[in-house]
This record gives structure tokens, sequence and C-alpha cells, in this order.
């Protein structure tokens, strides 16, 4: 019997193996999000992780190279069909080349890779399907873009246990929900690395600091996806081609979306809004706010979150627990002029205009 009930328990302890089309789903959440990294205007400090092969061949510091690379492999994978429900990526077919298979079995070996759970996600409200892009009656911004499907990507019990600061912080002060908007291209190294302290790093803070150096959040996820809605008005160029890959359409059927009823992709402007979700240390009872408390705090090693109404600082990122990161996405038809002119105005009158636009110059 005692051996029947060890044997009987080891089992259930064993984890279970996700199917292929559950790593299939999770690598096609790893491409595009490698793929906007790679886009970003500073690719080269936040197109990280890679495999060590694209780093050792180009430089570390050569985000350009890196960049190329990460395309070039992320097409030649999908172009040479490793995405199947009942094939497992390993048993890609060989044809592939040394920076592909590289970037597979680095995908492969990343361990929220086996233990993260993708489902479809849910919208903060109603209003957010179909709003604004400006500013509400509480000065959050929305976005008018038309939302087509929202995922949830589950990396709470991938991650392991958590770092020994925050569970003794966690055990002395608690703990509470938080949220972390940010652009598209940023979330990869946030994914791998945590939330970071950029107060002081002048070419990646998006927001400055009105409460001192930290790792900023908010108790409302509305509030976080204002500042991911921020961070994606002027998106680099680059990032549309990010954008145009299998993977999205992939990730789009995954949330729900009928994909036979959408045109091409390059005849879209789209927006992927990523809002992390986090456990963070409690502020401390005697933690106080606003910028001259928050500086006066920031000398105080009890102190490891301050908050300011809906807002949360953390003094450093081992203080926040990431748990879930919810991907936003936003399709719009790009307008099309000389589609639409021609059916409008006669060929000789534009002939016409633009004769006379040269004369002008």
């Amino acid at each position: 019997d005692a051996m029947i009930h060890r044997v009987a328990k080891t089992f259930v302890r064993r984890p279970k193996q996700p199917s292929p089309a559950t790593i299939a789903a999770l690598l096609d959440v790893q491409m595009l999000l490698v793929r906007c990294a790679a886009a970003g205007r500073n690719r080269s400090e936040i197109c990280a992780p890679v495999p060590a092969e694209f780093a050792n061949s180009v430089g570390r510091d050569d985000g350009d190279a890196v960049a190329r690379l990460v395309f070039e492999a992320s097409n030649q994978l999908y172009i040479c069909g490793f995405h199947g429900e009942e094939q497992q990526p390993q048993q890609c077919p060989r044809r592939l080349d040394t920076a592909a298979w590289s970037l597979l079995s680095f995908f492969l070996s990343l361990p929220w890779t086996a233990g993260s759970q993708l489902t479809t996600g849910t919208v903060t409200d109603d209003s957010a399907k179909n709003s604004n892009w400006n500013d509400d009656d509480n000065g959050i911004k929305t976005s008018s873009k038309t939302r087509v499907g929202t995922l949830r990507l589950d990396i709470g019990t991938a991650l392991g246990d958590a770092p020994p600061a925050f569970s003794r912080r966690a055990n002395q002060y608690g703990t509470i929900q938080a949220y972390h908007g940010t652009k598209i291209s940023s979330a990869w190294s946030i994914l791998n690395h945590g939330l970071r302290n950029l107060s002081r790093n002048d070419a990646l803070r998006q927001n400055g600091a009105m409460m001192g150096e930290g790792v900023y959040l908010s108790s409302s996820r509305r509030v976080a996806e204002s500042f991911a809605i921020k961070a994606a008005e002027r998106p680099p160029r680059a990032l549309a081609s990010a954008f145009r890959h299998e993977c999205l359409l992939h990730l789009l059927c995954h949330a729900g979306v009928d994909i036979a009823s959408l045109d091409p992709l390059d005849g879209y402007d789209i927006v992927c809004l990523p809002v992390f979700e986090a456990t963070i240390v409690k502020p401390s009872p005697t933690a106080t706010t606003g910028e001259e408390d928050a500086l006066n705090n920031e000398s105080n090693d009890n102190c490891t979150t301050r908050q300011e109404g809906k807002y949360f600082v953390c003094a450093d990122g081992e203080f926040v627990r990431l748990t879930n990161l919810h991907l936003a996405f936003e399709l719009s038809k790009k307008s099309n002029v000389w589609r639409w002119l021609p059916s409008r105005i006669p060929v000789s009158l534009i002939v016409l205009l633009a004769a006379m636009l040269w004369m002008v110059r």
C-alpha cells in the first residue's frame, strides 16, 4: 500500500504536458512580441532576450542586424510550416536554416513556454470596444479603432517561486493586484526580464516620474490601458512590418476572430495594446505620498511601495510579480485616397490638377 501511494502521489505531481496546439499558440505570442521588439526605436536595448547565436554573429549592440535576423528567421519558420495542431514544433522540416532553428529552439527553452496558458481575454468595459482616442470625462484616453479581439496570457505559475525579497515583504505587508500599460515593442523584454525602474533612463522612460523613482502601476486596468493607448499613438514605421505576419492571424483566430472576413493585413492600421497584470507588495502603513514625500521615502528601506490615488510606485521591479499579459488587438481600414478619387472625379481633372501643381513648384 505504501508503494502504491508513493507512486500515485508522484504521478499526480507530474506536470501535464501541453498539447502541440497549445505550444504553437504560445510560439505565436513569442513570435509577435519579439518581432515588435525588433521593430522598436530602441531595439538595441529592448529586443532581448534573443538566441545567443544572433548576438554572437552580429554583435550584441548592433540592434539593426539582430532585428534583421529576427525578421528573416521568423518569416522562414512559418513559410516552412512548423505550425500545425498535430505536429510538434520540434518536428519542423529540416530545410530550415541555422537562424530559424536557433530561434525556434530558443523559444522552446524559455520557462514560460510550457507553463503558460493562452485564453480569450475580456475588455475592461463595454465602452472600450468602440470608443474614442480622446480623453473621456475622467481624463483617460480611450481608442476609436475597432477592437477585434483580446487575449490573456497567464504566466503566473510558469515563472516559478517568487524572489526572497518579494516573499519577505509580501508576508510583512501583504499583496495587491495592479496593472501596467506599455507599448507593444517593450512587452517582450518585460515578459522575460520583468518590470524595471527606468526613472533615470531618458531613452526608455515614457511618462516621467511625478511620484519619484520606481516602477509605476495602477489599481485600474482601464487606467493602465490608457497609457498603452498613449504609447501606441506614434509607432515606428517598422512596426507595421512586424504585424504583417502569419503569427498575428493565428492569434486573431485564437481570439475568436473570423479572419476569412478580413482583407489582407497591409490594408489595415494595426494596434496591439499590452497591459501587464501583476501582484505587488502593498504600501506600508507609514508610506507617504506626494513628490517631496516620495523622495524622502526612497531612502527608507522599509518602503517598497507608495500609493497616490489609483497609482502605485514600487521601489524596484523585484517587488512586482507578473501574473498575466492582456493583449487587445485593434484594426482599422486604411483610407485609400487614390482608390476613391477615380470613381468620383474625372481622370482628366486629376491630370489637370497635377499639372497645375507641377507648374507652381
